[in-house]
């Protein structure tokens, strides 16, 4: 098992690959291409969905990139595409680019991959978020300090300090929890400049997409940019303030429970007293599972589809 991109080092002399069809057609022309050009010449690719969630368009997109794309029969409601002959002349998508202006801060520019949500674009739930803290300007919070009782049961108030991370480094004092395009870290890291900042997310293409976008927005000696699955590598009270705008999809389906992972996961590493400031749509009702997970919850913004909360780790 390896971490990272589906890249060519790791498909190299791959002779079977066998894959979930992703949600998107950009997602899997990019991951076809790359099969296609770089896995050996008799690979066989093996690609599986639900029948609800599969259309004919995909085959078009295997067929771009193999000789040969056979539908299976379905089972249980699914099936699995089988591809073969790759065309090694396929050209492999890039990234795509966009500026947006971000009222409170002025031109934003955003390198989204196709395997990245929503690409290049700042999604309306990310902009309420960045236009939100632009207005507020809120301080990153000071962590609170803790109650230690002697033997002689005297009480002796301690400072917290940020442990440092597995690898040693410091622990960051602003975090883009599920960052994707880097749209969120490159607010924080604009809107606090004292601050260090940290970018994390368990896609491969996120993480370079928003490598990418620090790097055309001149932040990279700010950001830290790193691949984690429900920030696993962040100590715990180690964070004082949460950038998070959650999917509410795993995969094809509609999900909430991915976004009340990530919230659980932003409450565990938060310090006393350290924020999380959450974008989520309305109708999914996540101010429950904030006020559990985290703590005290109040709303600070809210458009026709979006709410934008504040919660203090208690």
């Amino acid at each position: 098992l390896t971490i990272g991109g589906v890249d060519r080092q790791t498909l190299s002399g791959a002779d079977t690959v066998v894959m979930a069809l992703p949600r998107s057609l950009d997602a899997l022309r990019l991951t076809a291409a790359r099969i296609a050009r770089w896995a050996a010449a008799d690979v066989l690719v093996l690609a599986g969905g639900r029948d609800k969630h599969m259309s004919p368009s995909m085959n078009e997109v295997l067929a771009d990139c193999f000789t040969t794309v056979v539908p299976g029969r379905g089972r249980s409601k699914s099936r699995v595409l089988t591809a073969a002959g790759p065309r090694r002349e396929v050209a492999v998508p890039g990234p795509a680019t966009g500026v947006h202006r971000v009222k409170g801060l002025g031109p934003l520019t955003l390198v989204g991959g196709p395997a990245t949500f929503g690409g290049a674009a700042l999604d309306p739930g990310s902009r309420l978020l960045a236009e939100t803290l632009a207005e507020r300007r809120p301080p990153v919070p000071e962590p609170l300090s803790r109650v230690v009782r002697t033997d002689s049961g005297l009480s002796v108030q301690v400072p917290w300090t940020a442990p440092a991370d597995r690898t040693g480094a410091p622990a960051p004092d602003v975090l883009d929890a599920g960052c994707g395009n880097g749209a969120l870290a490159a607010v924080a890291a604009l809107l606090w400049p004292e601050a260090t900042v940290l970018a994390s997310d368990q896609s491969a293409d996120a993480v370079a997409s928003t490598s990418a976008t620090t790097a055309a927005n001149g932040l990279q000696d700010r950001i830290r940019v790193e691949q984690d699955d429900a920030l696993s590598t962040v100590p715990d009270a180690s964070v004082r303030l949460v950038l998070l705008n959650p999917p509410f999809h795993d995969g094809t389906a509609v999900d909430p429970s991915v976004a009340h992972r990530m919230i659980a996961a932003a409450g565990r590493v938060l310090a006393p007293g350290g924020q999380l400031w959450c974008v989520w749509n309305s109708h999914l009702r996540h101010r429950p599972v904030l006020e559990s997970a985290v703590g005290p919850t109040r709303q600070v913004a809210r458009d026709r589809t979006f709410t934008v909360t504040v919660s203090t780790r208690a």
